[in-house]
């Protein structure tokens, strides 16, 4: 008898199946305005091909490749560097400017050589928005002509956490 009372109580107690809570409504479309309010300060707009606004240069000439070559020549040409030997010596102007960086490994990254700037937003797509962007080259980028200053295209993906839209990645 106890037996009996205890399942009966165990049943009891079990929430009925019927009483699933519903599905949440499906997220809504991004639209124009919003795609345009968010991307330019979306992190993924400034990580978005981040690498091409950097170069590195072998702090010694015989290590370097022909475009390495060209990066050292363009850079001695505005003033940034110099030689002695084989090797490459930053000037006073070069040693001052946090731009670069001088690694252990015998290299000198240089980065940042351009910020993006956002164009227009052109389509938008469910979840996701086409837009135009270019690089516009600080000093450096310009005395060696990197990156390209050209228009570029890119599509970016938006998630909805149920109450705002954020930027989800962009490609």
């Amino acid at each position: 008898m106890k037996r009996l009372l205890i399942a009966f109580t165990l049943l009891a107690c079990q929430a009925p199946k019927s009483a699933e809570k519903p599905a949440p409504p499906p997220a809504p479309k991004i639209t124009l305005e919003q795609a345009k309010a968010i991307l330019p300060d979306a992190p993924e707009l400034g990580e978005h091909q981040f690498t091409n606004a950097a170069v590195t240069l072998p702090m010694k000439k015989s290590l370097m490749n022909a475009p390495a070559e060209e990066l050292a020549k363009s850079l001695r040409a505005a003033g940034w560097i110099g030689f002695s030997g084989d090797d490459v010596v930053l000037t006073p102007k070069a040693k001052s400017d946090k731009r670069f960086l001088v690694r252990p490994n015998g290299t000198v990254d240089i980065v940042p050589l351009a910020k993006k700037e956002l164009g227009a937003v052109t389509a938008v797509h469910g979840d996701s928005a086409d837009f135009t962007w270019r690089w516009i080259r600080n000093d450096i980028g310009k005395a060696i002509g990197k990156p390209d200053d050209a228009e570029q295209r890119a599509t970016a993906t938006f998630i909805y956490d149920g109450t705002k839209w954020s930027v989800l990645s962009i490609r």
